[in-house]
This record gives C-alpha cells, sequence and structure tokens, in this order.
C-alpha cells in the first residue's frame, strides 16, 4: 500500500504531514507502543501529536530512517546493551591488553540510531581497583559502536575488567565486563659472579635487586663470592677474607687452611649463597677433607642456632664461647637442607657452595 494511504487510514492528510517536521523522542515511541501495538486514532480530526505518532510508526514501518530528538526524560532513553572482549584472557603484570567494547541500541520500528560518548574502562580483583582509562565510540551506522583502549596497567590477580558507556541525549547507558588473570612478573636472572678484588667488600643495593659481594685474600690462595637474592627493601652486603684466623667447631679434625671468610647481609627476607674457593695447598686440603667424610665439609658459624654435624654426628650446632658463635660442620645439600655445601674440585681449585635458608639471618663460614 502507498505512504500516503496508510496516512489515510488515520484520517491524515499525506500535504499535513508534509508540511509539519517531524522532530519526535523516544518517549512519543514508547507511548504508541504501549497502547498494544495499536495504531488507531481515536479522534476523527487528530492533533498534531497524533500526526507525528502516526507519521513516525508509518516512516520506519516503510524502511525510513527517523531521526529521533534528544529526550527530556532519561526514563524515555533508547536503551543499550555493551559488550567488552579483551586481546588475552592472562599475561604477566606488565603485559599490554586491547579492550574492545561494542555498544548497540536496541533498534525500534527499524530507526538508525547511533550512540555516541566516551566508554570508561576500569578493573576489579577484590583487593585493589582502578580506572584504566577511557575511549571514544567512533562512528558506525548499521553495526555496534566500537571503543578501544590499550593499557599494561592490570596489577596480579584476577581482574574483572568493566566498560561503562554513560550514555548521551537519546541513548542511555549500560556496561559489559570480561575477565584477565595478571601473573606477577619473574624475578631478575642473578648477575654473573664478581671479580673480587680485595679482601673486603660492602655493596647497598635497592629494593628488588640481586646483590653481591665479592673479595679474595692477598695472596691469591681463597676467593668468596656473597650473593643475596633480591629483598622488599634496600638491602647491603658485606663480605671479608681475613688469613691466619679459623672459627673452632667442636670434635672437628679436619685440617683448616686458609682464610676465614665472613658474610653480612643486613635483610633477613633474601635467600644467601656463599661461593668458597681455594687453589693451591688450600684447595687440596679441602677436597681432602671432603673425600675424607663426603655427607659434612668445613667449619660454620652463625650468631644463630641451626643444624650441622659436631664429632660426625648430625644435630644442633655448639655455642663456642671464643668465637660467640653456634659452630658445625654444615651437611652437603644433596642430602641435609639449608644451611647446606655442595663442593665441586678441579685439577686446580675446589669450591665450597654454601646455601642458607630463605629468610635466614646473616651468617658467617669458616
Amino acid at each position: 500500500m502507498p505512504l500516503f494511504a496508510w496516512f489515510g487510514t488515520f484520517g491524515v492528510s499525506w500535504a499535513f504531514v508534509q508540511a509539519h517536521t517531524l522532530s519526535v523522542t523516544w518517549c512519543t515511541v514508547a507511548q504508541v507502543f504501549e497502547t498494544g501495538g495499536s495504531f488507531m486514532l481515536s479522534a476523527i480530526r487528530p492533533t498534531r501529536r497524533q500526526v507525528y505518532r502516526a507519521a513516525l510508526v508509518l516512516l520506519a514501518s516503510s524502511g525510513l530512517a527517523v531521526a529521533l530528538a534528544p529526550a527530556a526524560n532519561a526514563t524515555c532513553l533508547l536503551p543499550s546493551t555493551t559488550t567488552l572482549s579483551a586481546s588475552r584472557s592472562s599475561g604477566t603484570v606488565g603485559d599490554s591488553v586491547t579492550y574492545t567494547a561494542k555498544v548497540s541500541v536496541v533498534v525500534v520500528g527499524g530507526a538508525l540510531v547511533t550512540p555516541s560518548g566516551p566508554v570508561a574502562f576500569s578493573y576489579n580483583n577484590g583487593t585493589s581497583s582502578g580506572s584504566l582509562g577511557s575511549a571514544t565510540l567512533g562512528s558506525c551506522l548499521l553495526s555496534a559502536c566500537t571503543a578501544k583502549l590499550t593499557s599494561t596497567a592490570l596489577p596480579v590477580g584476577t581482574n574483572t575488567v568493566t566498560a561503562t558507556y554513560g550514555g548521551d541525549g537519546l541513548v542511555a547507558g549500560s556496561s559489559g565486563t570480561t575477565t584477565v588473570t595478571m601473573a606477577a612478573p619473574p624475578p631478575p636472572p642473578p648477575p654473573p659472579p664478581a671479580t673480587p678484588t680485595s679482601s673486603s667488600a660492602s655493596v647497598t643495593c635497592a629494593a628488588g635487586q640481586y646483590c653481591q659481594a665479592a673479595v679474595k685474600t692477598s695472596n691469591g690462595g681463597n676467593t668468596m663470592n656473597v650473593l643475596s637474592s633480591p629483598s622488599t627493601t634496600q638491602q647491603t652486603v658485606k663480605a671479608l677474607m681475613e688469613t691466619g684466623k679459623n672459627l673452632h667447631c667442636p670434635q672437628n679434625t679436619d685440617n683448616q687452611t686458609g682464610a676465614l671468610g665472613t658474610f653480612e647481609v643486613t635483610v633477613n627476607d633474601t635467600s644467601k649463597t656463599v661461593t668458597y674457593t681455594g687453589y693451591g695447598n688450600t684447595a687440596r686440603s679441602m677436597r681432602k677433607n671432603y673425600l675424607a667424610h663426603p655427607t659434612y665439609v668445613g667449619c660454620f658459624g652463625s650468631p644463630f642456632q641451626f643444624n650441622g654435624f659436631v664429632g660426625g654426628v648430625y644435630g644442633p650446632a655448639v655455642f663456642v664461647s671464643s668465637d660467640q658463635l653456634y659452630e658445625a660442620q654444615p651437611g652437603v645439600c644433596s642430602l641435609f637442607a639449608p644451611p647446606c655445601v655442595t663442593v665441586t674440585y678441579n685439577a686446580t681449585s675446589t669450591t665450597y657452595k654454601l646455601t642458607t635458608p630463605f629468610g635466614d639471618p646473616p651468617k658467617i663460614i669458616g
């Protein structure tokens, strides 16, 4: 049926419609549909408002685009839906993630309505929450309007990311969510062993960094490298080599040769690894002691109690008053928990690699 014939059904002349600008709101459309979809007008001589209603429905039913004026009442806004997707569902803190929000409008009667304005992106993981930023909807017509945001700001945890469209003068707001899980980054690799330059060293390192100090005896018979894992705070590592000094582990029959190596770390939330190497006669003596009883070596002293070997028996260390330390021979790491020692040797050197437990206080090795 021709368009003008539809207007005739309602007692409205096509010339009358053509003579007036159709500027209607979603409220107008809603009022028509609230009658159950009946478009029959009761008045023989319709008012201008009734003409607007009839014209809107008839134009929309004919597949024509209708320009809707902004609604004065927020309850009359066109409803929208927002969906959100992410370029990754998991990653590591600092990874880049692109979020894509698509906003669609519920179309009435074939009318083409384009939402506009910004979309805000935020996150919440139960522990922390915050804004990721915002992006403006791009132009669109026959498909959902899109806003994209790329961010590296997600923290550790399972994050619920929300895209919130605030609406405009014609379209109501809506939101959508997606989930992105972020893991903590691995700690940086430890630095290569430092080259010893003196018989004492003190190195201060920032939080989150490995920290090490390396020393050697003046005659080159011993070297020691102290490596402390990253701490949550600033830390200082101190190392000292002294010739002519020894600890006094009770019932220790080993021939103690070489220098006394002492180390100290100012934090206790790290693990410490001490590499003590002997050369020449010192290396041969260290290797001979290890081969005589390959389950324990050396003499280890600490201001705090620990377990080790005393007279060949594993148990609590013994306090030595002359040194003011608890002392024992540490067991090998393949058999015993830290503090323990790993032994390696070759034709020119022998190395005792001491490992302390994570969170263990500073120690002294002899």
